[in-house]
């Protein structure tokens, strides 16, 4: 059985471990995710292609994920390997919350960028009217 001391958690030296050894439990997960995350812009593509103005919206949205997605690839299959350095867990971390915050914030603008065009629409379609 695999124990965690919630002490080790507030160590930088836990962070900072050129190349922490022990499980990796949640790499299948991570990894799946960076994947997915890869193929954000594809996927994101297929789904708005019946859709103009969320296609509009998600124009030039998703270039960014191809470079977290796989930055975190590299670095999950880096602690599967144990590449010193690169399998350090700070890394791993950041570009985990990086992404999520920069997911978060380009939902956002979507979702903002759709909401406001087919507001556009629906005035001229009024005024037509």
């Amino acid at each position: 059985m695999i124990t965690l001391s919630l002490s080790k958690l507030l160590l930088p030296e836990y962070y900072l471990n050129p190349n922490p050894g022990g499980d990796f439990l949640l790499g299948y997960g991570l990894l799946v995710f960076f994947i997915f995350i890869f193929f954000l812009g594809s996927i994101a593509k297929n789904i708005s292609t019946h859709n103009k103005h969320l296609k509009k919206s998600m124009r030039h949205q998703f270039w960014k994920f191809y470079f977290l997605g796989a930055t975190g690839i590299v670095l999950v299959l880096s602690r599967f390997a144990g590449v010193p350095g690169f399998s350090m867990r700070l890394r791993l971390y950041i570009t985990l919350v990086l992404t999520l915050i920069i997911l978060g914030i380009t939902f956002f603008r979507i979702w903002k960028g759709y909401r406001r065009r087919l507001e556009s629409v629906e005035r001229e379609r009024r005024k037509k009217i």
